[in-house]
Formats: structure tokens, sequence, C-alpha cells
């Protein structure tokens, strides 16, 4: 929003946004699911827009530069000028770019046809991952040299405006800004609904389990939103980029954590079925099960050794090791004092 209204406080936009995304989450879910449509409409439209105008960049017809092929993508120093090591440390940065898929599963619990709608969104997602993440971000790299990438604005942005396409570029900032929007719209949602599910599981709270008469977890959403304005309240005594990298950073350790906890949990799944005879009763099979399943754990637990091996990254282990083991402790010790109880009577 600097780029826009630079006499603004960020602090004063991170309230303005975190009171939007409040409100909208606090309506019924097919509120959340009519503005996540639109949110998602205008990034769908602008990355089209982007890989149209990229690809007439790299062939010339778009600029003065002729024709540039992989001259680009190959220039300054070759595919991987720093080494292939870098582009490994990268993957792992940007891990938390490419979880959020899982809410798919979440979201199975207030479809109407869930058997239907979930098959089909989740056959759906690896062509849209492909359409809308690997075809523009190839182009990009094919349009924009690696030394000229910066973070002080979108590097769609950058890109663009060096082929003379300024008022392109100033679009690119918005749907930056619509795209933060939609993270933060689906996060929370996420979020209350695995809040909400552990409550039901006696792992949370049992208040976190109520329902409300719009069949929203209203208490799980509440208490969601409330941890999300004191991460606002710490970004307030602390605006510098330590604050967000380590939020960015304990964001990748609990993806990844959470998708080695989902494929594990499929993996046990399917073999109780496979014993029992019953996996003709699944109405979703994974295709090349197990190995894919097995490819998924494993990947993520080489990132996470990754990060244990990396100096600048290994500070994300010392904040999400005891999130993650926190909590584990408090429900066995809570299990067992549960269990001693019912003994006693």
């Amino acid at each position: 929003m600097n780029n826009f209204v630079p006499e603004i406080s960020i602090l004063v936009w991170a309230v303005l946004f975190g009171l939007l995304v409040t409100i909208v989450n606090l309506f019924h879910v097919d509120k959340f699911g009519e503005s996540e449509f639109w949110l998602a409409i205008i990034k769908i439209i602008a990355l089209i827009a982007f890989t149209i105008v990229a690809f007439l960049i790299v062939i010339g017809v778009i600029g003065d530069q002729g024709y540039i092929g992989t001259t680009v993508f190959l220039g300054s120093g070759g595919f991987a000028p720093n080494g292939y090591w870098s582009i490994i440390l990268t993957m792992v940065i940007i891990l938390v770019n490419f979880q959020g898929t899982e809410i798919i599963g979440l979201a199975a619990g207030e479809c109407k046809n869930p058997e239907k709608s979930i098959p089909i969104a989740v056959r759906n997602v690896t062509w849209r991952i492909i359409a809308l993440y690997i075809i523009p971000i190839s182009l990009l790299v094919s349009i924009l040299p690696w030394d000229k990438a910066g973070i002080d604005d979108s590097v769609f942005a950058i890109a663009l405006s060096n082929y003379g396409l300024e008022r392109f570029s100033a679009l690119f900032a918005f749907v930056v800004l619509t795209a933060a929007l939609s993270c933060s719209n689906s996060g929370l949602y996420g979020t209350s609904r695995a809040l909400h599910s552990l409550a039901c599981m006696g792992m949370a709270p049992k208040k976190l389990a109520y329902i409300n008469k719009k069949g929203m977890p209203s208490n799980s959403v509440i208490v969601s939103i409330i941890s999300c304005w004191i991460i606002i309240l710490i970004y307030s005594f602390d605006a510098t980029e330590t604050a967000f990298t380590y939020l960015l950073a304990l964001s990748g350790f609990t993806g990844a954590i959470a998708w080695i906890s989902i494929c594990w949990s499929q993996l046990v799944f399917r073999r109780r079925l496979e014993a029992e005879g019953k996996v003709d009763t699944l109405k979703y099979k994974t295709p090349l099960f197990p190995y894919v399943t097995h490819f998924g754990i494993w990947v993520q637990v080489f990132c996470l050794v990754v990060l244990a091996f990396t100096p600048d990254l290994r500070e994300t282990l010392y904040i999400g090791v005891p999130f993650l083991v926190l909590p584990m402790l408090i429900y066995r010790f809570s299990s067992s004092r549960r269990s001693v109880a019912v003994d006693i009577k």
C-alpha cells in the first residue's frame, strides 16, 4: 500500500485489513467463499494476463529487444549462478507458498456434497499449480535477470517495468495486495476449522467445538482471530523485517509438519482399509499409492533437515519445535489425568 498511499503508516493498513478479514470470517461460510471467489478471480486474470504478455516479450512481439528465447534464463552466470544448493535453500524458504491445498479437506465438513466436490477439487489442484505457478514463474525468469530482482516491489512488476509496461506493473502491485488478503482469509478459515476439529476429538478445550445456528465454529473463529490480532500488536512494537521473517519461517515449519502428518495418516488409514478389505469404499483413491505418499513425507523431512543444517534458517526450529512439542505434552498430561480420574471412579 506504500506504493499507492505512502503517507499512511504500515500499521494502519495492517489494522484496516485485519478488520476486513475479521468481518469476513465472522459471517457464514458462504461469505468466505464469495470473498475468496472474487479474490481468486483477480489473481487468476492477472496471472493469465502476465503469462500472455511475458510470452509475447520472450518472442519479441512486445518491446524493442527482439527475440529473447533463453538468453535471460541462461544469462548472468547460467541457470544456477550461485550453485544448485542455493536453489534448494530457496525452495525450503518458499515452502510455505506451496502449502494451503490441505484446506480442501478442512472445507469438506461444510460442503453439501463433499463426495463429489472434494475429488474434483483434488484433481484440479495439480493443473492449477502448473497453470498458475509453474508456467508464469518460468516465463518470469525468462524475462527478468536474477540479479535485477529485489524485495522492494513485486518481481512481476519489476519485470514488466523493464520493458516499459509501468502501468501494467502498477496493476500487479494491487494483485499482490489481493493475494495477501486471500492468504490471510483462507489461513484464518483453515486455522479455525482445524481448531474446531481438535476440540471435537478432545485435543482442545470443549468450548471450541461449539457450532452456532449458522453452522460456524464461532468460538474457534474468535480464538483464531484474537491470535491474529496479537500478531498485529507484536508488529506494532517491532515493525522491522525480523518479526516478519520469524513468522514466515514458522509458517513453513508448521506447514511441513502438517503435511508429514497428513501423508502419514493417509498411509496408515489406507493400510488399515487394505487389511479390512474396504479400499473399494473410498470415494477418491490417491494415484500411485503408496509411492506418492512416501515421496510427500520424505521431501518434507529433507526440507526440515536442510533447515537444521543451515545457520541462517536454524532459528525456525528454535521457534517451531517448542510450538510442536508443548501442545503434545499438554495433551498427553491431560489424557493421563482423565484416565486416572476414570479409574478412581
